[in-house]
Parts: C-alpha cells; sequence; structure tokens
C-alpha cells in the first residue's frame, strides 16, 4: 500500500447544535464513521433512542445529527496516512493541514461541550492545535473506531462513558428520551 492524501468532510452543524465530536481525519475509504467495527452510530443510536441509524443514509445521519443538537467535524482539513491505514498512528502529522475550530465555535456559538473521538493521541493533538478552547468543555473518550479492540470489561466502560457524557451534554433523562428519529420520504421518489 501507498501513502495516501485524505480530506475531511465538511463539517455537520447548525445554529443549535450544542456538542461538538471531533475525530481526527477520516479512513482512506473516507466512511462517514462507517467502518465495520466503529461503533459511533449505535452508541448514539441507543442514547437517542434511534436503533436501526448505522442503517441510515449519510444525509439521514447529518439530519439526525443536526436534529438532536449535534456538530461534528475533524481536527484535520487534509493529511496523508501511512499505506493508507484508518488508525491515528498512520497519521503523518508533519502533512496535516489544521481545521478553523475557532471560527466554527464563533460562527456556532451554542456550542458548549466539545468530545473528542479519540482517548490519547487525538486528545493531545487537539491540545497542541487548538491552545486557545477552554479544556474545561472538552472531554476525550476512547475511539468508536476502537473500541470493539478492547478487552470486554473495558470495552463496556468505554460504551457507558460515551452514553454518560452524550446523555449529560444533551439533557437526556429517562424520562426526556428523544422519539425515535423518522426520515421524512419524498414523494416524488
Amino acid at each position: 500500500m501507498a501513502d495516501k492524501l485524505v480530506k475531511c468532510f465538511n463539517y455537520v452543524a447548525d445554529k443549535n447544535s450544542k456538542v461538538l465530536i471531533l475525530g481526527t481525519l477520516p479512513p482512506c475509504d473516507r466512511s462517514f464513521y462507517y467502518e465495520k467495527d466503529n461503533l459511533f452510530w449505535k452508541i448514539l443510536g441507543e442514547v437517542l433512542n434511534c436503533n436501526n441509524l448505522q442503517e441510515f443514509s449519510n444525509e439521514a445521519k447529518k439530519d439526525f445529527l443536526k436534529e438532536n443538537e449535534i456538530a461534528l467535524w475533524d481536527i484535520f482539513k487534509s493529511g496523508y496516512r501511512k499505506d493508507a491505514l484508518s488508525k491515528d498512528s498512520a497519521i503523518m502529522i508533519e502533512t496535516v493541514k489544521i481545521n478553523n475550530l475557532n471560527n466554527l465555535l464563533k460562527n456556532y456559538s451554542n456550542i458548549k461541550h466539545i468530545i473528542i473521538n479519540g482517548k490519547n493521541q487525538a486528545y493531545e493533538w487537539f491540545q497542541e492545535y487548538f491552545p486557545d478552547v477552554d479544556l474545561s468543555i472538552v472531554k476525550n473518550l476512547y475511539s468508536t473506531g476502537t473500541i470493539n479492540r478492547l478487552e470486554k470489561e473495558l470495552k463496556e466502560k468505554a460504551i457507558k462513558e460515551w452514553k454518560d457524557v452524550l446523555n449529560e451534554y444533551l439533557n437526556i433523562s429517562e424520562k426526556s428520551k428523544p422519539k425515535a428519529f423518522v426520515i421524512k420520504k419524498n414523494k416524488n421518489v
């Protein structure tokens, strides 16, 4: 395999977004958090009462995020990955261009919480490239792309931590669980 240049997706956010989930850089196949073992959509679906979320189209997923006041983006605008691998350790840091997170936070001022989707390296990069962001609003969690590779006890803890943080940041209690998300079908299709 050869090194490959990867570009991030456009951010997903709107004026109601309260929580920003930040990844690092998409994998080489540019899947939208949709690698086979990535638990991102499964965890969000469970927290937000939408058990089939991982089956939605990318556009429907973006609508779902916006409806639930979640923004999504990456730390890096672009960069090369070694041997076209999707792990953060494969990102060739000397090749990256940084997204303008400060501008995003300025334009979407309702964002009050940031979740870093990656426990160690992603959080270190966040601190290095965005020193002006108040770390009291930042929580770094295990990468949803690697949770399945953890030992059973740690996997359960990581999933629970994601659910607890999302419930807290989105002010969800059992009594106020969101209603199931329904995709509105276009009659002209």
